[in-house]
């Protein structure tokens, strides 16, 4: 009989599914608390290098927004699968387990995340801050 290579270990518990799930959700989180942070700093540089009329550091400052925000949504997409690979687990595992311990924190673990929405609100966000550097180079191309 064929090896499922996608079933988890034998010795791989219920709770080594949810060690590995709680530790990506806090990583995840990480990520994502850090974008905010990066978002907001890069539109107060929009705002600031189009106010020092510089263009080299608005044309800078988005390139380098775009190189972060195109690893970062890499990273929490490559994180969201990591996510949903343990929710599977969890799953999988859960399933033919008789005790009612646990049973709905399991149930809720074990189902998937979606990654469209994140990517949806991830793209959404890199449009405003887009926004903020087109409105920079509107406001250096403004005769003074």
């Amino acid at each position: 009989m064929p090896e499922d290579r996608d079933a988890p270990a034998p010795d791989f518990t219920v709770r080594d599914a949810v060690t590995v799930y709680l530790q990506q959700n806090a990583a995840q989180n990480q990520l994502w608390t850090m974008y905010v942070v990066a978002t907001f700093t890069a539109i107060a540089f929009a705002v600031n290098a189009a106010s020092q009329h510089s263009a080299i550091l608005l044309a800078a400052g988005a390139i380098g927004f775009l190189a972060f925000t195109t690893g970062h949504l890499w990273l929490i997409r490559s994180g969201l699968a990591l996510l949903n690979a343990a929710a599977a687990d969890i799953a999988d595992l859960s399933r033919d387990r008789e005790q009612v311990a646990g049973a709905r924190i399991r149930a809720q673990l074990s189902r998937p995340v979606r990654v469209r929405a994140s990517l949806l609100a991830h793209w959404a966000i890199d449009a405003c801050v887009l926004a903020g550097f087109a409105y920079g180079a509107w406001t250096l191309a403004q005769p003074r």
